[in-house]
Parts: C-alpha cells; sequence; structure tokens
C-alpha cells in the first residue's frame, strides 16, 4: 500500500519529505553524546592514524628516493599542517565551527585517497601536504568545539582529554595493528603501506559523513560570535593582553610536538633496532601503543581532578627523568636488556600523554570563545613547527645511526617545556573562565586575562554572573525590539 501510495505523489514530494526526514534523524542523532564524540573525534583519529602511517614508509615502500627526501616525507605532513592551522582555526571564528570542520574532513579524505595511489616519491609528498593542511585544522576546530559544548565550564579540560584519548590513543593504535595484519596476509610491502591508507581514508569518509549530518556551532560559541560581530575592535587588538598566556600555551606546544612528533616517527627505527625483522618491530610499537591506553584514559579524566598546570609539569618532569635514563644506558640495553628498555620507553610514553592532553586542553579553555579558534591555531600551528623541527632532527640522527642522542635531546626539551610551564600558565578554575569570558565579551581584555592569572576563585560567581549577562541581553532585545515597533508605526 505504501508503494502505490509513494507512486501517486509527485517526485520531487518524496525527496523532500525524505529530505525532511533525515535532517529530524540527523538533529536526534547530534544529541547523542556518542555520536558528538565520534563526529568531534573522527577527525583527529584519522589525522593520527594517517601520520602514523608515514613511521612505516621507509621500511615498506619500494620508491627510489634520496635520504633527504625520505626525511622530507615525515616533514612534509607538518608543513601543510601549518598552514592549516594558521588558516582554519581564525577561519572559524568567523564562519564557524562546522563549516571548517567538513571541509578538513574532506582534505583528509582526499590526502589519504591520494597518498594510497602515489606513483612516486615526489606525488606522496604532496598528498601528505594536503592531508597535513585537513589535520591541522583539525586540531583548533576540534578542540574548541569539544571545549565550548561542555554544560560546566569546568570539564571543558575533560572533553578535550577525551578527544585526545581518541585521537592519540586510538588512532595511533590502529596503525600499527593495521599494518601488522596487511604483512600477516602476505602481501607485499608495497601493497601493505597503501592498503593502510586505504583504511585511512574509509575512516576519513565516515567523518566527513557524521559531520555533515550531525555536526551544529555550539550556543557558546553563537552568542560570542554575535557579540564579535557587533564590536567594532579588531582580533589584533584584542588579543594583545592575551599575549603572555598565548606565548606560554605556543611555546609548550612547540616543545611538546618535539618530542611527540620526533619520537613517535621514527620509533618504529628505534623499536627496529632490538628486533630481527620490520613485523616484528610493528607489533613492538602496536603492544607499546596499546599499553599507554591506560594513561592516557587516566589523562583524559585527571583534569577534573587536578590543575592543568600541574599536570601538565608533571608530565615534562617525568618525560626527562626516563629519558635521562634512557639516554644514560642506552648502551648497555638497547640489546642486552630489551624488557628494560621497551618499559622505560612505555613509562615515558605514559608520562607524555599528560602534556599531550593539556598542551590541546590549556589553549582550548583559556581564551575567549570570540577568538579561541585563532588562539588555538596559533598554539597547534607553533606546535607544528615543533614537530616539524622534531621529525626531521630525530630522523637525521636515526640515520646517522645516533639513537642514544635523540634521548639526551628529548631530556633537554622536556626541561624547557617544564620552566616554561612554571613561568607562563595560569592557575584557574571553572568561576575564573567563566568570569573571564564575561569581561571579554564585554571588551575588557586586560581584566580577562588579570582574571585568568588571578588563581581559583574561592566563591562561585557562576551562576549569578550568568544571569545577569542573559538579563543585559534581554533587556537589550526588548529595547530592539520597542525601538523597532515605535519605527514601523511611524511609518504607518
Amino acid at each position: 500500500r505504501l508503494s502505490v501510495l509513494i507512486g501517486k505523489v509527485p517526485g520531487p514530494l518524496v525527496i523532500t519529505l525524505g529530505l525532511r526526514s533525515l535532517c529530524r534523524a540527523a538533529m536526534a542523532m547530534a544529541k547523542n553524546p556518542v555520536v558528538f564524540a565520534l563526529a568531534t573525534g573522527m577527525g583527529l583519529l584519522t589525522d593520527k592514524y594517517e601520520l602514523a602511517v608515514t613511521n612505516f614508509i621507509d621500511e615498506l615502500s619500494d620508491f627510489e628516493a634520496s635520504e633527504f627526501m625520505k626525511e622530507f616525507v615525515h616533514a612534509a605532513m607538518y608543513a601543510g599542517a601549518v598552514f592549516g592551522m594558521l588558516t582554519f582555526g581564525p577561519l572559524s571564528d568567523v564562519v564557524g565551527r562546522r563549516v571548517c570542520m567538513i571541509a578538513t574532513s574532506l582534505l583528509c579524505l582526499i590526502g589519504a585517497v591520494g597518498s594510497a595511489l602515489a606513483p612516486s616519491e615526489t606525488f606522496l609528498v604532496v598528498c601528505r601536504i594536503v592531508t597535513g593542511i585537513g589535520m591541522g585544522g583539525e586540531y583548533p576546530l576540534a578542540a574548541s568545539h569539544s571545549a565550548e559544548n561542555a554544560q560546566d565550564s569546568n570539564n571543558g579540560g575533560r572533553n578535550v582529554g577525551l578527544l585526545y584519548l581518541f585521537g592519540s590513543g586510538l588512532g595511533q593504535l590502529l596503525c600499527p595493528v593495521v599494518v601488522y595484519i596487511l604483512l600477516c596476509t602476505g602481501l607485499p610491502d608495497d601493497a601493505v603501506w597503501r592498503g593502510a591508507f586505504w583504511v585511512g581514508a574509509a575512516f576519513a569518509a565516515l567523518g566527513l559523513v557524521l559531520r555533515i549530518l550531525t555536526t551544529e556551532d555550539s550556543d557558546k560559541f553563537k552568542k560570542a560570535h554575535k557579540k564579535r560581530e557587533q564590536s567594532s575592535v579588531s582580533t589584533v587588538r584584542a588579543l594583545q593582553p592575551f599575549a603572555m598566556p598565548l606565548l606560554g600555551t605556543a611555546l609548550s606546544w612547540f616543545l611538546y610536538d618535539v618530542i611527540e612528533y620526533g619520537l613517535k616517527q621514527n620509533d618504529a627505527a628505534i623499536f627496529h633496532a632490538n628486533s630481527a625483522s620490520i613485523k616484528d618491530s610493528v607489533m613492538t610499537v602496536a603492544l607499546s601503543r596499546l599499553l599507554v591506553i591506560p594513561a592516557l584514559a587516566i589523562a583524559a579524566f585527571l583534569p577534573s581532578y587536578m590543575q592543568m598546570k600541574w599536570m601538565q609539569l608533571l608530565g615534562f618532569a617525568g618525560c626527562a627523568v626516563i629519558n635521562l635514563c634512557l639516554a644514560i644506558f642506552y648502551v648497555d640495553i638497547h640489546k642486552e636488556n630489551v624488557i628494560l628498555f621497551n618499559t622505560l620507553y612505555i613509562i615515558q610514553l605514559a608520562f607524555q600523554s599528560l602534556p599531550g592532553v593539556t598542551t590541546m586542553g590549556i589553549p582550548a579553555v583559556i581564551f575567549p570563545a570570540a577568538f579561541k579558534g585563532t588562539c588555538l591555531g596559533i598554539s597547534a600551528a607553533t606546535g607544528k613547527v615543533g614537530a616539524t623541527v622534531g621529525s626531521y632532527a630525530f630522523a637525521k640522527l636515526k640515520n646517522d645511526g645516533h639513537i642514544s642522542w635523540i634521548f639526551w635531546t628529548v631530556t633537554c626539551t622536556a626541561l624547557l617545556a617544564a620552566l616554561t610551564t612554571v613561568a607562563l600558565i595560569p592557575r584557574w578554575d571553572g568561576s575564573n573562565l567563566d568570569l573571564m569570558e564575561k569581561a571579554a565579551r564585554a571588551g575588557d581584555s586586560k581584566g580577562a586575562v588579570g582574571i585568568l592569572y588571578a588563581g581559583p576563585t574561592k566563591s562561585k560567581p557562576k551562576a549569578a554572573d550568568l544571569e545577569s549577562e542573559e538579563a543585559e541581553t534581554s533587556e537589550e532585545s526588548t529595547k530592539e525590539g520597542t525601538l523597532s515597533g515605535n519605527s514601523n508605526r511611524e511609518s504607518e
């Protein structure tokens, strides 16, 4: 009966009704926290997965390339990422998070498909740059979107922590697992790394569909965007008082990415020094990623119980101590005591997860929503410069056979990052953030920064402040409506 009824209804009407039903279903799905997490985090998961694939290209590809080109493949993605962060971060403050998140997913999909089909090393580098642009945009967009959708300002850091767990934890684990499974099938090495890129393309496609159907800009962003449109103050002028926290977040992210990407882009070779085959080294990398998942889970929820400033300091201090041990005793343990070497490496990865959460989480919560994307983009782009430096420098040390020097470099970098955290990163709680946001919306950027560095507040003025702000907004709307009504009557 239904088919007969539909057959009598004009085609365009059927399509319209179907689209409306689809939109209603998508809106209902968007309120589901699992769907929200998938739509927001799938982009970062894809990026981390795609980044990890590069880790195995040197060992698996049959391209005849110079050592410079091999090193440049590692750095190409970061060059694109810097551009993507500096472009999509500020752009999202103007056109919204949703539009930019869809655009970055599309770029990641194009880059993954192109990498899988790459006929040469040069073409692969171009595709990695395209992927990097999309990947770069993901960091400021996903982090700001997650933090802005927190119902309580105290939970913004936790939301970003869960995003980091989903992306860095699951994404970096999936890559070596997929590569290992493909190696076990007996496929040629060239087909293995291309197949890994095809799996990444599938993740990117899923993220793109979810974002088109379910992602919306948060109410917090919409309110801040409306205030920004009414203000005549430029972004540069509004950001000037935030120079100190911005320097702190940018420099911390730079130093962290020197460690994070320098190690993880080369750890297949580090473990390969202890393994008889590439398959064994891939499995070792996969196990190291799996064993660090509990630490990532703890780091994701820790912002609800511990100041993110102290989390970051603890993480960098732990990295410095463990890498100092690896540097001093590398010659003695990297072959004779493989279990101890791998254990120490996994412990330093666990400490590394703490600043992994905070370097993304701190700029996602301490800057006003009106230019949060811009500040996150600047911080993340500075971080990717560090990733480029670390990836290229560590690859150079690896190729020259100076593996122990990598750990000495990490030790010094982590110590400098700890000092940066103490000197420049503020302490806050949810009440600080709400008062800071209100001051920033009122145009008092200097007052907003003062509130941010005042430390956690004893009282909880958030509810009263928000009610007052809503009342002011309502009063303004009433006045505008009254003026509009008077004007209409005069015209009549």
